[in-house]
């Protein structure tokens, strides 16, 4: 229900129930304590189709959330690094983005814990370059087939080691060399 449909229930003003329904959320989802913490991990995400961000502070091991802060910089880590200071809490495991303004902060701050990058941003990073070096070996190649082969290889580099390899035994780079070298282009 709606705060006004309970307060017409009740026979409440909306204020009241309001000022209720605050209370009891502040009691049940007050910040939760940062006892134990060791392993965090920081990453931003966007609200209003991309136009506003917030920063988001993650207990690893238990799932919690601990901070969350306004933009995607430095500054919307202050108050969490102000408050692990206050309350004693000693990090010793950081995963973040590869955000330079996160890593910063982590070295400001935590200066002693083990810095991770995660590993989607890692793998990103390892697609894009992969993507950037076949791209420039097509520019490059002269023979139509090899450029074929090369261009055609992008799934074959980013499959999972288990799919490399067929029913037959072939490697599907075997096969792929196999048929573009022999297939003209139609």
């Amino acid at each position: 229900m709606t705060i006004q449909d309970v307060a017409k229930l009740m026979h409440l003003s909306r204020d009241v129930v309001k000022e209720i329904h605050l209370k009891h959320l502040e009691r049940r989802y007050r910040r939760p304590s940062s006892r134990g913490v060791e392993s965090i991990g920081i990453d931003e995400f966007s609200v209003r189709s991309g136009h506003v961000y917030k920063t988001i502070v993650v207990d690893l091991i238990l799932g919690r959330i601990l901070h969350t802060g306004d933009g995607k910089g430095a500054d919307a880590l202050d108050e969490f690094w102000k408050r692990m200071r206050k309350e004693g809490v000693s990090i010793r495991y950081v995963a973040t983005d590869m955000s330079s303004a996160f890593a910063k902060s982590v070295r400001d701050n935590a200066p002693d814990a083990i810095f991770v990058f995660d590993l989607f941003h890692v793998i990103k990073l390892i697609n894009d370059t992969l993507d950037m070096i076949r791209r420039e070996l097509v520019s490059r190649e002269v023979d139509p087939a090899k450029r074929r082969l090369i261009k055609g290889s992008r799934f074959l580099l980013l499959a999972n080691s288990e799919n490399i390899v067929n029913h037959n035994g072939m490697s599907k780079l075997q096969l792929a060399v196999k048929i573009k070298c022999v297939t003209p282009d139609t």
